[in-house]
């Protein structure tokens, strides 16, 4: 009783009658803290805020020409077999990537599945001509809206490039960058970079970032459209379920944050899926709750994400000079 009346008496003598805040009266607060003889105009920023979905925003990552943000990341499972791509989806995956063999058939490894509304990343690294073009054929005639990203581990005419990365350093930027730059004429669609994200929770978010960026300023020295898909994979220290919890918490926020296409956790195989089906629901959290899937760039305008990026990239350009 007396802790209710007490917050009462605080409450009625706080002045609730808060000033508005506009923008001429932001205005008048900046020029009295300009440095003497200097005006608005001086102070102006030269270069060119980005804009994207009628949001501008300043900071060290708009002097890295042609960065935006990427679109929303895709819930995806690696399946084994039918069983667990059903099981995956049944999970809400919103993707799901295989890798078919010589005895696989497509219409047996993807029967249920709906094209339509998943994407598909399918490795064809295992597979002869004749046999993609088997594929390929099939696919055809299931659907014309179907999303579906074929890849390889070598340079292929109708295929991204598939990519590995042991370690988010400016090194192995500098390898990928290397990469794209020697095979860019080579008429494939693109690449698609695989990781495993590591525990540097900044230093996850700032180099895929720094990854988007390079590769948007490649395209744009470059003739020819290529695409850029990041897989970020999650896997477990199988030491302690309740760590890999934790961990795997702020390694997919790192992710999604640096703007990862495709996040995937442990394969779905058998009936042992309790850390994949952990890694959907946490990304189901994140987008159902957290709601971080209706912000393109979340973190556009944070000075330190863009400050540790933009270095990012300057150490990688140094390095690819030099």
């Amino acid at each position: 009783m007396c802790v209710h009346l007490l917050a009462f008496i605080i409450f009625a003598n706080m002045d609730t009658n808060f000033p508005q805040h506009t923008k001429e009266a932001w205005l008048e607060k900046v020029k009295k803290e300009l440095p003497e003889g200097k005006t608005l105009q001086d102070l102006a920023v030269q270069l060119p805020l980005y804009d994207h979905d009628g949001f501008s925003w300043p900071g060290p990552q708009n002097q890295v020409t042609g960065f935006l943000p990427t679109q929303e990341w895709k819930i995806i499972a690696r399946c084994m077999d039918n069983v667990a791509c059903l099981q995956a989806l049944q999970n809400g995956a919103e993707a799901l990537w295989l890798s078919p063999g010589k005895e696989d058939l497509p219409h047996d490894l993807l029967a249920g599945v709906h094209l339509d509304y998943i994407h598909t990343l399918l490795d064809f690294s295992t597979l002869d001509e004749q046999e993609i073009v088997g594929w390929e054929n099939w696919l055809k005639n299931q659907s014309s809206a179907a999303v579906v990203i074929p890849i390889q581990s070598t340079s292929h005419q109708r295929f991204c490039t598939h990519l590995t990365v042991a370690e988010t350093t400016a090194e192995a930027l500098v390898d990928l960058i290397s990469k794209m730059r020697a095979s860019w004429e080579d008429g494939g669609q693109g690449w698609l970079i695989h990781h495993e994200v590591g525990s540097d929770f900044y230093g996850e978010i700032a180099w895929l970032r720094a990854l988007r960026s390079m590769f948007l300023d490649l395209s744009s020295q470059n003739k020819g459209a290529k695409k850029l898909y990041t897989l970020a994979q999650l896997k477990p220290s199988g030491l302690d379920p309740n760590q890999d919890l934790i961990r795997f918490t702020y390694q997919a926020l790192s992710a999604v944050l640096g703007g990862a296409d495709y996040l995937t956790g442990p394969d779905w195989k058998g009936n042992e899926n309790n850390y994949a089906r952990l890694v959907q629901n946490l990304q189901h959290l994140m987008k159902q709750e957290g709601k971080l899937h209706l912000f393109q760039d979340a973190l556009a305008g944070s000075y330190f994400i863009e400050d540790i990026t933009l270095q990012l990239v300057e150490t990688t350009h140094l390095k690819l000079k030099g």
